[in-house]
């Protein structure tokens, strides 16, 4: 046994190959216990967005943006997997199942190896088989989400990140090609659109050791790389809308989503107990709609209710942020959600408090989470506050799980440092 687990631990091919084919099961194994069938129907955003977007590209025509321009990376990504569908006959959400069930594993080894960045090999696997077992995450694989593409993309370019401020040299080209990624990410879902100028500020913040004038020069080449990955979708939407859009046109209507989730039940929505001033709100949003068509429409409309009603609003403002921690779309599973965030939560906030009190590295990757969970906080505020678009960046915090290991050398270093108070 032990045997086995030296030669795991010097090779690091092996490693990546474990964390892949184990990531490939647990997937394979949730469906089977959860019941979710590969060819499922075509639902929400997927049927109505991206597999028609994924299918006009197909036949060599542009992708419709009469109504809204949404981001064209995930329906890229689908292009492949439905060509291959219909040769063998199959159907296209089988085909998104595909193209979740390769890129899952894929996710499981960049967290790995981010992990290794800052652990030793054992705690760094045991940072990855966490992450792959976590329920949220798991629960994304199940529908036809652009979540797992988004954060393959995404927790590569924060693995490039880091493994850029360790380097010792090609720092302008590593921090370019994590600027590019982090770009693609956004291409994939709107929500990532500020991720480059968060990276840059952590950036900037993390790299105390260099010069002012250097970190504002290695973040602007960090942003340079994410304007090559969106500068040509961004060209090709002004050529065809005569606009300019950070990614995505849809926003107004995410952000009115946030508005009225509680009284808009679209048919699949259970329903929410809410104060009834929030649900008065919530109700005045609704009949408010066909104005809230611009964002200066909807900030108007929110400093007239705040005016108006502050507490209901401020009322909504906490249930928000409640929310985005553990609500759903259609308002079920919440309890169960809640009951696996708070234990988990606890979990990494002390691991986190444990391992960057032992290193000062871990102290900057705190910081560099903590600036992360901050930005899809305020994006998820801003539109419907659900889980899922928190999971990329709550799952991460698994980074800091191992922390949790080194509770021993603290509680040591407290008992030395009282027995040395007490010599005094």
């Amino acid at each position: 046994m032990n045997a086995l687990i030296a030669k795991i631990g010097n090779n690091h091919w092996l490693q990546k190959a474990l964390v892949f084919i184990f990531s490939f099961l647990v997937v394979l194994g949730f469906w089977t216990i959860s019941g979710f069938s590969p060819s499922s129907e075509l639902t929400g955003d997927f049927a109505c967005c991206y597999a028609p977007m994924a299918e006009q590209l197909i036949q060599g025509n542009p992708p419709n943006m009469e109504r809204a321009v949404l981001p064209i990376g995930y329906s890229v990504l689908l292009i492949p997997w439905f060509v291959l569908a219909d040769a063998l006959a199959l159907s296209h959400s089988f085909a998104a199942a595909g193209l979740t069930l390769l890129t899952m594993p894929f996710c499981s080894v960049i967290v790995l190896m981010l992990a290794e960045l800052f652990w030793n090999w054992k705690r760094a696997l045991l940072a990855t088989l966490v992450w792959t077992c976590l329920p949220p995450i798991l629960w994304l694989t199940r529908g036809q989400n652009s979540e797992i593409p988004f954060m393959l993309l995404f927790y590569f370019g924060v693995y490039l990140f880091w493994r850029t401020n360790l380097g010792r040299k090609n720092f302008a080209f590593g921090y370019f090609l994590c600027g590019v990624f982090i770009g693609l990410a956004m291409l994939v879902r709107g929500i990532g659109v500020g991720l480059g100028l968060v990276l840059a500020l952590v950036l900037i913040l993390v790299m105390r050791e260099r010069t002012f004038a250097w970190r504002v020069g290695m973040a602007g080449v960090l942003l340079l790389g994410n304007w090559v990955a969106i500068l040509p979708w961004e060209a090709t939407v002004f050529v065809r809308t005569g606009k300019i859009v950070a990614v995505t046109s849809n926003d107004v209507d995410s952000i009115r989503d946030g508005l009225t989730f509680g009284v808009e039940s679209k048919n699949y929505r259970e329903g929410l107990n809410l104060p009834p001033d929030v649900t008065a709100l919530m109700l005045r949003a609704r009949d408010s709609q066909s104005e809230l068509t611009s964002l200066g429409a909807v900030a108007n409309f929110l400093i007239l209710q705040t005016l108006e009603d502050p507490v209901a609003v401020a009322k909504l403002l906490g249930i928000k942020l409640a929310r985005a921690l553990y609500g759903t779309d259609s308002q079920r599973y919440e309890n169960l959600f809640l009951l696996f965030q708070i234990p988990d939560l606890l979990a990494v906030a002390l691991g986190a408090y444990l391992s960057s009190r032992q290193d000062s590295l871990r102290a900057r990757l705190l910081l560099c989470l903590i600036l992360l969970t901050l930005y899809f906080w305020g994006m998820t505020l801003l539109v419907l506050p659900i889980v899922r678009y928190m999971t990329p960046v709550l799952a991460l915090w698994s980074l800091m799980l191992p922390g949790l290991l080194d509770w021993r050398n603290a509680r040591a270093a407290r008992q030395t440092r009282t027995l040395s108070r007490s010599q005094i």
